[in-house]
């Protein structure tokens, strides 16, 4: 009901029935939600308003696979399970097997419209495993998420996470074993705050307006937490259409604070470049600070640059050009324009109902020990 921003007696606005048809496909309890106004040229005083629902199944599940050169083969299911405990709320449950995640299984419980009919309270727990090039490690935990959508195009986001962290120090690089008292087990207590802009579309390879997104990590909020510390990454990206062709850009800006004596910052945490969707003339994670034995060890400060021209070619083919830019710091907030490296080169898209099939070969532009890196993926690059 609260949903219907429709009322007798109102002064009719067709923004009215579009909020109202919004917010009921928000709910997620519906295959169809339409709100029509039926006008007719002999119209008074009253126009009659007609509200055409037809119910989600309660059951719905959605499987998927793919390959991609960092992850290898990919599997994933996506369940759903609607009405629990009446109304419409759902329950959710999602396992993913990859490379770089061996396992990642979350249960999520919604309540749609929570307090206002724009806001979802989310709740589960999770266990995930990430086996990335400088760290291998076991996360379990709980999650809880407020979202609040302002519009169509913006929406907030102000979350919990409890998480036991169990790490492989055999793993980290060099200097991490070399510390005094890492630890292999520990607790994370973070709250996290998103904003988000996303005025651009279509959604799969947007072709015009601006995405926007900035995030805050504050980590060490009771409950045993053993680091504690500020993230920020912000988002930007532009997307501009030109003679049949898409003129697309892209800034990342990252900075991380420690708050504790010795400044030490989770290796999950870090910032880290280079891979299929960040400086693509380097592998995953191996632009920035590594070791003796060039296992990537992260930082605290991270900029990154990309430009991407793409092009039709024929049919569901198209080509792309692109540059990047970037690199990651240790010092915190600690940015250095002439220290940037540089990557450019060509790709290929193929268009998919699930999102172009992207193949990317780069290579640094002044520097000359790395190799070429070939990237194949599914979706845009940004």
């Amino acid at each position: 009901q609260k949903n219907v921003t429709v009322e007798s007696g109102r002064v009719f606005r067709q923004s009215h029935l579009n909020a109202s048809q919004r917010d009921l496909i928000h709910l997620g309890a519906f295959e169809i939600a339409t709100v029509t106004a039926g006008l007719t040229d002999d119209q008074h005083d009253t126009i009659p308003v007609r509200v055409n629902l037809r119910e989600a199944p309660w059951f719905s599940a959605k499987f998927g696979a793919g390959y991609g050169t960092e992850d290898k083969f990919r599997v994933f299911t996506n369940s759903r399970l609607l009405g629990i405990l009446g109304g419409a709320r759902r329950l959710g449950l999602f396992a993913k097997h990859s490379d770089l995640e061996p396992y990642h299984v979350r249960l999520q419980l919604t309540q749609p419209a929570f307090i206002t009919p724009h806001t979802h309270l989310t709740v589960g727990p999770f266990i995930r495993r990430h086996d990335e090039p400088g760290f291998v490690l076991q996360r379990l935990g709980v999650e809880t998420t407020i979202d609040h959508n302002f519009s169509s195009v913006t929406s907030a986001s102000l979350g919990h996470t409890f998480e036991r962290i169990d790490l492989d120090t055999s793993e980290v690089a060099e200097t991490e074993r070399s510390l005094e008292g890492i630890e292999e087990l520990y607790n994370k207590s973070s709250i996290l705050l998103g904003l988000t802009h996303d005025g651009s579309s279509p959604g799969f390879s947007p072709g015009r307006g601006l995405f926007a997104a900035a995030t805050v990590k504050l980590s060490g909020i009771g409950l045993g937490s053993e680091y504690h510390f500020t993230r920020i990454l912000v988002d930007l990206r532009h997307y501009q259409k030109a003679m049949g062709m898409v003129l697309a850009t892209r800034v990342q800006l990252g900075g991380i604070n420690s708050h504790d004596e010795d400044d030490f910052v989770p290796i999950e945490d870090r910032f880290y470049a280079g891979g299929s969707s960040s400086v693509r003339g380097w592998a995953r994670a191996m632009l920035g600070p590594k070791d003796d034995e060039s296992t990537p060890i992260g930082g605290k400060s991270l900029i990154e640059f990309s430009v991407e021209l793409r092009y039709p070619i024929i049919g569901i083919l198209s080509g792309v050009i692109f540059t990047d830019a970037g690199n990651v710091w240790l010092d915190e907030y600690s940015y250095d324009f002439g220290d940037l490296h540089y990557a450019s080169g060509l790709g290929v898209r193929i268009a998919t109902p699930i999102g172009p099939i992207r193949v990317d070969v780069a290579r640094p532009i002044f520097d000359d020990d790395h190799d070429i890196q070939l990237h194949i993926n599914v979706g845009q690059a940004f």
